[in-house]
């Protein structure tokens, strides 16, 4: 269509110049945006952005974040082996004295006033009237055996919940506390002496379900174990039925029942047995108690 007369025609810029290298780079930046299928208008009102640098936020976020969160991981976990933290000592029926608990509940029905019982907190009394504390049996012995120490120079102290229970000397045979436990008692072990030639000594505590030690513990220094509830709660009988079924922790439980004389009359003999046929599921720890039962 032609131009009407005095119509100036508008000026164009000259190719190359500023303005139309500015407009075409605005259509570029522009073009993967696209444009609005509904009205036609292009998305050129939109507020822009600039491209490189977010790019290069992108880049820098991708490459920064997990050095950091490297660095956080690497701090918590030595922060973590590095202070002092509790370790849990499970508890199950295989240590239950429950021949004890008995006679002991029926004293503190009767008035009775025997040491057991004397000894006892009012706290400790009432749980074990209402069945929520019960006496175990806690073998406790060195953690190197008895024959890789000089003498008898191993000497302990036991505290539960920051009471001394007790010092016990380690020598050949195990050292078995009867304690009225719950789980969530704090069991803690204190080194008052090694024997000659030794600088620390490692307790083991000979539990059914989960034997632990202690760390290498010299003169004055302490480890604490909370007590937690482990193998189900279930009595001999249980023990007895499922090993002979074949479960690999009823037979390491039940073993172990002989060999302490937990509830039953101590028996060498069927300890090692018990540990023979947990052993031979690969059972953790049996072959051990095997070779310390000198019947590899």
């Amino acid at each position: 269509m032609a131009s009407a007369p005095g119509d100036r025609e508008p000026e164009r810029a000259p190719l190359g110049s500023s303005a139309q290298g500015s407009a075409s780079a605005d259509t570029r930046q522009n073009t993967n945006l696209g444009s609005d299928r509904r009205s036609g208008k292009a998305y050129t009102d939109l507020p822009t952005f600039d491209e490189p640098d977010k790019r290069k936020k992108s880049i820098s976020s991708t490459r920064v974040m997990p050095i950091v969160a490297a660095t956080v991981l690497a701090i918590g976990v030595g922060a973590y082996f590095l202070k002092p933290h509790d370790q849990a000592v499970a508890i199950s029926a295989a240590d239950m004295d429950q021949a004890t608990t008995s006679r002991v509940v029926a004293e503190l029905k009767a008035g009775g006033t025997e040491p057991e019982v004397s000894s006892l907190s009012d706290q400790e009394k009432a749980e074990l009237i209402s069945g929520e504390r019960q006496f175990y049996l806690l073998p406790l012995s060195n953690a190197a055996g008895a024959m890789a120490r000089n003498g008898s120079g191993d000497r302990i102290r036991v505290t539960v919940n920051g009471v001394p229970h007790g010092e016990y000397t380690l020598g050949g045979d195990p050292v078995t506390l009867e304690l009225p436990n719950k789980p969530g008692d704090q069991f803690a072990v204190t080194c008052l002496s090694v024997g000659e030639g030794e600088t620390a000594v490692a307790v083991k505590i000979a539990t059914a379900v989960n034997p632990v030690e202690t760390a290498p513990l010299a003169p004055g220094q302490s480890q604490t174990f909370t007590l937690r509830q482990g193998g189900g709660g279930q009595n001999f009988a249980w023990f007895m039925q499922e090993a002979q079924a074949g479960n690999a922790v009823a037979q390491y439980g039940l073993a172990h029942m002989f060999q302490y004389g937990l509830g039953v009359p101590k028996d060498v003999k069927q300890a090692a047995y018990w540990y023979h046929q947990a052993a031979a599921q690969n059972y953790p720890g049996a072959q051990d108690q095997l070779n310390a039962l000198g019947q590899p």
